[in-house]
C-alpha cells in the first residue's frame, strides 16, 4: 500500500509537474510575444523620435523663415511708408515755397503800393494845404468873401462824398 501511495503521490506530483511546465511553456510564449510586441513598439518608439526631430526641426525652419519673412515686411512697410512720409513733405515743403514766393511778391508790392500812397498822402497834404494859403490869399485880396468860400467848400465836400 505504501507502493500505491507513493505511486498515486508521484503520479500526482508528475501530473503537477506538467501542469507547471505546461504554465511555464505558456508564460514563455506569453513572454516571447512581449518580447516581440516590445520589439515593434521599440521600432515604433524609434520612428516616433525621429518624427518628433523632424517636427522640431521643421518647426525651427519654419520660425525662422517666418521670422526673416516678418522682417522683410517690416522693412518694405518701413520703407513704403518713408517713401510716402518723404513725397508728402516735398509736396508741402514745395506748396510752403510757393506760397513764400507768393508772400515775398504780395509784400514787395504792398511796400510799392504804400510808399505810393505816402507819396498821395503828402501831394494831398501839400495840395490841401496850398488850397487853404491860396483861400487866405484870396479873402486878403478881397477876391473872395468867406461865404463864396464856404460854398466852395461845400461844393467840393459835395462831390468827394459822390
Amino acid at each position: 500500500m505504501k507502493e500505491a501511495y507513493l505511486q498515486k503521490k508521484l503520479t500526482e506530483l508528475s501530473e503537477e509537474s506538467q501542469k507547471i511546465s505546461q504554465q511555464i511553456k505558456m508564460r514563455r510564449n506569453e513572454l516571447e510575444t512581449l518580447e516581440q510586441r516590445l520589439g515593434e513598439l521599440k521600432v515604433l518608439l524609434t520612428r516616433l523620435k525621429k518624427v518628433e526631430q523632424f517636427i522640431e526641426e521643421s518647426m525651427k525652419e519654419l520660425k525662422e523663415k517666418n521670422s526673416e519673412l516678418i522682417i522683410q515686411q517690416a522693412t518694405e512697410l518701413e520703407q513704403h511708408l518713408q517713401k510716402q512720409i518723404d513725397d508728402r513733405l516735398e509736396h508741402k515743403s514745395f506748396l510752403l515755397n510757393q506760397t513764400l514766393s507768393q508772400l515775398e511778391k504780395d509784400t514787395s508790392l504792398f511796400q510799392k503800393n504804400q510808399v505810393n500812397i505816402d507819396e498821395a498822402r503828402l501831394t494831398a497834404l501839400y495840395v490841401k494845404e496850398f488850397h487853404r494859403l491860396l483861400m487866405l490869399k484870396l479873402i486878403n485880396k478881397g477876391i473872395l468873401t468867406h461865404r463864396e468860400i464856404k460854398e466852395i467848400q461845400l461844393r467840393s465836400e459835395k462831390h468827394i462824398k459822390q
